[in-house]
């Protein structure tokens, strides 16, 4: 009976010291997440414009900014996983294109008044465009993805690597630029996250993670 005993306690330490942790998901899609900048407005925020457009047209070059706040993500979490996706609805490309994006090293990038040539008002990027690869954004950790299919589709970007670096240098929050190749009239245009006709279709950024485990460990009788 002692046995019996003593290997039932053995199971119980099992699942209490060490549990099936399954992996949950963080979805950050707000207002307020991702917006444009575009060469012809070079001192104009894009912040209420609903589309982000990407690349070159009529000789204009068009990026994007992006701004993750995670801080919900709960401490000691481990991400697996970090997905950003824009809703494409207007190419004047083929399929086939590679969509870039970048972290910002300006960590103090206001989404409200970036542009082309400021990263918030009074204060310019290093090159106009969040172009320097050193002051504006960094290249390591960098992630692309090929644009395929028709009009109306997501375009998935996988940013495991840079969401990673926020959650253990920059407080849980993420600075982007996106771009696309800036040959003439190649473009792809995305809804802003100041999209409202259907707020499901703004930029987001969906973390999986699994979440920190208890290292609560019970008595075991001796018999």
């Amino acid at each position: 009976m002692k046995r019996i005993i003593a290997q039932v306690m053995l199971i119980m330490m099992a699942v209490v010291c060490c549990p099936i942790v399954n992996a949950e998901t963080l979805t950050i899609q707000t207002a307020s997440n991702m917006f444009g900048i575009r060469g012809d407005y070079a001192d104009t925020s894009q912040s209420t414009d609903t589309s982000i457009y990407a690349g070159n047209s009529t000789s204009i070059n068009l990026r994007g900014t992006g701004r993750f706040d995670f801080t919900a993500l709960p401490a000691g979490a481990t991400i697996t996983s970090a997905i950003l996706s824009l809703y494409t609805y207007s190419r004047g490309l083929t399929p086939g294109e590679t969509i870039s994006v970048y972290r910002v090293v300006r960590t103090d990038m206001a989404m409200s008044e970036v542009n082309w040539n400021s990263y918030k008002t009074g204060s310019s990027w290093a090159s106009a465009g969040a172009s320097n690869t050193s002051t504006d954004i960094t290249t390591t950790g960098s992630a692309s993805a090929t644009i395929t299919g028709t009009n109306n589709t997501w375009s998935n970007i996988d940013i495991t690597t840079m969401t990673q670096w926020a959650q253990t240098n920059s407080s849980k929050i993420l600075y982007l630029r996106l771009s696309l190749p800036e040959t003439p009239e190649h473009y792809a245009g995305f809804w802003s996250s100041y999209y409202s006709a259907d707020t499901a279709k703004r930029p987001k950024l969906v973390i999986t993670y699994t979440p920190a485990i208890s290292t609560f460990r019970p008595q075991i009788p001796i018999f």
